[in-house]
């Protein structure tokens, strides 16, 4: 269910996503593995954001579903440093350290779980 908030007058919609999910990036020559926190949105624009596995590092990305039917999703880092400083800002008036880190902890549980079970 998503939750509608309005911060520092922009319209923000969060917990767009629907489940977890471990997304693999290409950001540079490493491929990260990385732990979904949500999908959410600043004035209509869709957001991810992201908790590397290795070093807890969030990432916050541009989102856009590039075909629907089949779920493709296109990611894009933001480029003007100000504007990625404002969007950390307001998720972090929504998202704190903690609750990060009790869904990481989670993610790490649920990993634990499936490697016991094989």
């Amino acid at each position: 269910m998503w939750k509608k908030l309005e911060i520092h007058n922009h319209e923000i919609e969060f917990e767009k996503n629907e489940g977890k999910a471990i997304i693999e990036l290409q950001l540079d020559e490493n491929p990260r593995q990385c732990y979904l926190i949500d999908i959410f949105s600043v004035d209509s624009v869709d957001y991810i954001a992201l908790v590397d596995s290795e070093n807890s590092e969030l990432i916050i990305l541009l989102y856009e579903l590039e075909d629907e039917e089949s779920g493709e999703i296109k990611l894009n880092s933001l480029e003007d440093e100000d504007k990625l400083d404002e969007i950390y800002h307001l998720f972090s008036h929504y998202w704190d350290y903690d609750t990060i880190d009790e869904i990481v902890s989670e993610y790490e549980s649920d990993l634990e779980d499936s490697d016991l079970n094989e």
